[in-house]
């Protein structure tokens, strides 16, 4: 499939299958991943997944969640991690289900206007019918999905090698079925073209204003865990909120150019003087694209990068 074609159900359960053999792997080896979500499956040139991003990863014998932090990405935290159950195989598993609905789809089953409201919905809510958002997919995937995502660990698969197990026997049933021929395509930047480096998968959330408001809500409580000394969960609200504005407002926008400064303020109290300095630059240059040079909000900007301490000579 070249960029820009529609691409068929086929390559999706030959990622899905390969991304849920990586977890068994992992599993195996005694490790819970705790946040699978499509912008942490990277796809090589051969559009092969690989499974990034082992920032909040934890031995399973050591399983546990620090008290009062969220416990990976809202829409794809499984629910008994929201009762401070320890994280475990099945928990991936449900994720995995959130991530594999997606690619489907391109809709998150649990998507809300915001987290109190995602969270709501993952405790509660039952996914709509893939069938219902696009009817040539086989209805054998509504019986895989609902494994992954039931609200019981112990109704879920009991391990990512089995749901690979069911994936390809039905990738097998699909190579002759309509529902390649016709298919639901993704957006067409989501997957690379052939021969690019390593990228993530970019979540094709639906425009609108849910995106906005979730941004909104999200970076408000990344301030308050900030405020709060909670520093490793702000960063992962801080990064999710600005996924969120860019994907509503492209690169170049005064909440992007805010939500920049904020987590370069909070990189700056970490000491992490270099990373903070890269994002102020970023922030920097939006700010003077949109106010001006001489804008309070610019010299805002300017005054932060200034502020910081010297770069360490090499």
């Amino acid at each position: 499939d070249c960029l820009g074609e529609p691409v068929g159900l086929a390559p999706r359960l030959r990622i899905a299958i390969q991304v849920a053999v990586a977890l068994d792997y992992l599993h195996r080896r005694g490790v819970v991943h705790r946040d699978i979500k499509p912008c942490n499956i990277l796809l090589t040139e051969r559009r092969e997944p690989r499974i990034a991003d082992f920032g909040i990863a934890t031995l399973i014998e050591n399983g546990h969640s620090p008290g009062g932090s969220l416990p990976g990405t809202p829409s794809f935290v499984a629910p008994e991690l929201l009762e401070d159950a320890p994280p475990s195989p099945r928990s991936d598993i449900f994720s995995f289900g959130v991530l594999f609905y997606w690619m489907l789809t391109g809709k998150i089953p649990f998507d809300g206007e915001s987290v109190t409201e995602i969270i709501d919905r993952v405790r509660r809510l039952e996914p709509l019918s893939v069938v219902r958002h696009n009817w040539a997919l086989p209805r054998e995937l509504d019986a895989v999905l609902a494994r992954c995502l039931a609200k019981d660990p112990a109704a879920r698969y009991g391990s990512a090698g089995e749901i690979a197990s069911d994936l390809t026997q039905l990738l097998a049933a699909s190579r002759s079925s309509a529902s390649d021929r016709h298919p639901a395509p993704l957006p067409a930047a989501e997957l690379p073209a052939a021969g690019q480096k390593v990228q993530p998968i970019r979540l094709p959330l639906p425009a609108g204003p849910q995106e906005p408001a979730a941004a909104d809500s999200i970076s408000r409580a990344a301030l308050a865990c900030h405020r709060q000394g909670r520093h490793a969960e702000a960063e992962r609200l801080y990064c999710e909120a600005l996924r969120l504005r860019r994907q509503a407002f492209g690169p170049c926008h005064p909440q992007v150019a805010t939500t920049l400064n904020n987590l370069a303020m909070l990189y700056s109290e970490q000491g992490r003087t270099e990373l903070a300095r890269r994002l102020l630059e970023c922030s920097l240059v939006i700010a003077e694209k949109l106010f001006g040079p001489d804008h309070p909000k610019t010299a805002l900007r300017r005054r932060n990068l200034a502020a910081l301490r010297p770069a360490k000579s090499a």
